[in-house]
């Protein structure tokens, strides 16, 4: 380059003029031959201008990997066009570069491309930077996405936590756990569980559209369950192998041989990834989970594998322990009928409702208990009574009391003594155990019913005269079982048409505060509930209603009888 200074008047230097420019100019003939090469050139490619001039350009800073897509360019600039991107250089010393460049052709007065004038820059660093950037992006997007998906699945096992705490029966778990999985965690949901026979009961929830719903449950009309199925929940079930599906795509179908109307269902409901995983619970297979992703979802992961495999022990978990709570419901319940009579007895002139609230979960036999039989003609013997304790222990005692006080009243023993004989029994049997009770007889003479009673320690009759009036009766005295002689008043007095009298249990009142009742609230609740002319069924009733208000009877940790009895 000359640096005599331009003269005004005389023409531009043409090559003075590429130099200046801050990019690489390379101007070839249409073969692609350099004319002219300035001086950033020399710098970009390192090679100088006398020792590319004439020689093809792509011969000097194309690599072998580049040729092809340089040709491409070459015949689309020969043909007018113009082309602008990234590609490949190799310099002098063998190098590689990544470069900018934009080649346009020039056109002479026949139309015709006379020469190609390429102006190129080095962009490497800023192509790294622009990559590392990129990277980053995409790392912070994907960092996001795994803490999104991450957060999901700890909410989603919270919710079937919650769920699985808050179901109370065996069909409101499988209710509760589908829809607590969707649409958080999958698009579809389905329990299988089973029960006496091999065919499962099904639960299923899908995300949003009811429709295909409708069609999963007519699949399950025309297809019914095969226990011995190759695939899907009866192989699950059947082997207690799960099945895991990251991508279902035709070559996850080949791989187990799915017929041609399976992939028809497939690609109607849209499954794009799924998991089936069994339940499983003291090495007994019990049903499978399916949880499955559609079209519209992400695919599942390792990770959310392992989530299904702990959601399904969970779900066996708590399967399992309703269905032995539900067991225990139906035993207890059983001996606890067979502890209380089956009727009430028919007294002349005397109408009787009885009511008896096992404690909230209904699981161990309570130690409540009350009984009505005929004593001799003309007298009726009605007893209550609570044992201390639950369960089998308290049901021992509870029938030995039963059969101790029916035993001493049939042979003729009076008040007193038929709850001593009841003491005396529980210390020479050494059960370790005492109750409260009452014995009550009402016998029906000539001047109207007279009724006589005596409490072991256990709570005082409630009376409601015909005219309104309210109040507890008689004297309470020591419970039966704790030492080894006991002492109990006999309370007798006549009961006239529309007295009515309530008998009944401590886990009517004592209950924890702020729902526990003293004497008198008692009193003003029974108060309440008689009605007039007397009926004992709907006193019964309201006093329960009055009772829940306080405190609802399946919060309650305490059995309660109630017995009424109303003269007509």
């Amino acid at each position: 380059m000359s640096d005599v200074p331009v003269q005004k008047g005389e023409p531009l230097d043409l090559r003075a003029v590429l130099d200046a420019l801050p990019r690489a100019i390379i101007v070839t003939d249409p073969d692609a031959r350099v004319l002219l090469w300035n001086q950033q050139a020399e710098k970009l490619y390192g090679w100088a201008a006398d020792e590319v001039l004439g020689k093809a350009v792509t011969d000097v800073v194309v690599p072998a990997s580049e040729q092809d897509g340089a040709a491409e360019v070459l015949t689309g600039v020969n043909a007018g066009g113009s082309w602008q991107g990234d590609f490949t250089a190799l310099r002098r010393d063998g190098t590689t570069v990544r470069i900018w460049v934009r080649n346009q052709p020039v056109i002479d007065a026949e139309g015709a491309v006379v020469a190609i004038v390429g102006a190129s820059e080095d962009v490497s660093d800023l192509r790294r930077i622009e990559q590392q950037n990129a990277d980053l992006a995409e790392h912070l997007l994907l960092a996001a996405q795994e803490e999104r998906v991450h957060r999901e699945r700890l909410e989603v096992l919270s919710l079937v936590n919650d769920a699985l705490a808050a179901a109370g029966t065996r069909e409101e778990v499988m209710a509760n756990v589908v829809h607590a999985a969707v649409p958080a965690w999958a698009d579809w949901c389905s329990l299988h569980v089973l029960g006496d026979g091999p065919v499962p009961d099904v639960e299923i929830a899908h995300a949003a559209d009811p429709a295909k719903a409708a069609y999963a449950d007519a699949l399950r009309e025309l297809n019914p369950y095969d226990p011995d199925a190759a695939r899907g929940i009866p192989k699950v079930i059947r082997t207690g192998e799960p099945d895991f599906f990251p991508v279902i795509d035709e070559a996850a179908l080949d791989e187990i041989e799915a017929p041609e109307d399976f992939r028809q269902v497939v690609a109607t409901l849209g499954l794009r990834s799924g998991i089936q995983v069994p339940l499983v619970k003291r090495g007994r297979i019990i049903g499978a989970l399916q949880v499955v992703m559609t079209e519209s979802r992400r695919l599942y992961t390792d990770e959310d594998f392992k989530l299904a495999e702990a959601i399904g022990a969970r779900v066996a978990s708590t399967l399992e322990n309703r269905r032995l709570a539900h067991e225990q419901r139906e035993i207890a319940s059983a001996l606890q009928a067979s502890l209380l009579p089956s009727e009430l007895p028919t007294i002349p002139g005397i109408d009787m409702a009885v009511r008896y609230w096992a404690n909230g979960d209904a699981v161990e036999v309570g130690g409540d208990f009350y009984d009505a039989f005929p004593v001799t003609d003309g007298t009726w013997a009605l007893v209550i009574g609570d044992v201390c304790g639950t369960g089998p222990k308290a049901a021992a005692i509870t029938g030995l009391a039963r059969h101790t006080i029916a035993a001493s009243a049939w042979h003729g023993a009076d008040h007193s003594a038929v709850l001593k004989s009841l003491n005396t029994t529980l210390r020479q049997r050494k059960t370790e155990g005492f109750c409260t009770a009452l014995y009550a007889t009402i016998e029906i003479g000539p001047e109207g019913p007279r009724l006589e009673f005596a409490s072991a320690g256990h709570p005082l009759p409630v009376l409601v005269t015909g005219a309104g009036e309210v109040r507890t009766i008689g004297t309470p005295g020591r419970l039966a079982g704790l030492f080894d002689t006991i002492d109990v008043t006999v309370t007798s007095l006549a009961i006239n048409s529309g007295d009515c009298l309530v008998f009944y249990t401590d886990g009517a009142t004592d209950v924890p505060p702020p729902h526990g009742l003293t004497r008198d609230q008692f009193e003003e609740l029974v108060q309440a509930a008689a009605v007039r002319p007397s009926d004992p069924e709907l006193i019964a009733d309201r006093l329960e209603k009055s009772l829940s208000s306080i405190l609802p009877i399946a919060d309650r940790r305490d059995d309660i009888a109630i017995l009424v009895a109303c003269v007509r």
